[in-house]
């Protein structure tokens, strides 16, 4: 989702690993510039600038700069990890998924798009959607916490 100063949510740090200022970091994002080295993250507190990648099974480790010690490690813990819209045309973005018409294969109006939800190995589930091809779902009352906040 979009966040502050229209910035794209990209991941979250988790927890320290080791004594040398690595975190573990959970991606959203698939594009492999986000992991670059020198590639910059923004936080609520500001810049996180990578030092070092590597995968680590579903997440990656990383060290950023000015993070040399296990303790600065863990202060940067659920941090959310931010970025700028990448350009690219022949791709579809969550953020502008947002508002947008959901079609049948006939071309008839489901309705619109109002959250995105990342869940299990690349599987997106647009939960507008999902309450009109899975009327019971709508009964449970699960999709509460997937609607947006109003801006």
């Amino acid at each position: 989702m979009a966040g502050a100063e229209g910035l794209l949510e990209v991941g979250r740090v988790g927890k320290a690993h080791g004594l040398t200022g690595e975190v573990v970091v959970t991606l959203v994002s698939n594009r492999p510039e986000r992991v670059e080295v020198g590639s910059v993250f923004l936080t609520d507190t500001g810049e996180l600038r990578i030092e070092a990648a590597r995968p680590l099974g579903g997440n990656w480790l990383m060290r950023f700069a000015g993070v040399s010690t296990r303790e600065q490690a863990e202060a940067l813990r659920s941090t959310v990890l931010r970025g700028r819209a990448l350009d690219d045309e022949d791709a579809w973005w969550v953020h502008e998924l947002i508002g947008s018409d959901v079609l049948d294969t006939g071309g008839a109006r489901l309705g619109t798009v109002t959250a995105v939800v990342a869940g299990g190995v690349a599987t997106i589930g647009i939960a507008a959607v999902w309450t009109r091809l899975f009327p019971s779902l709508a009964r449970m009352g699960r999709l509460e916490d997937l609607r947006p906040e109003p801006a």
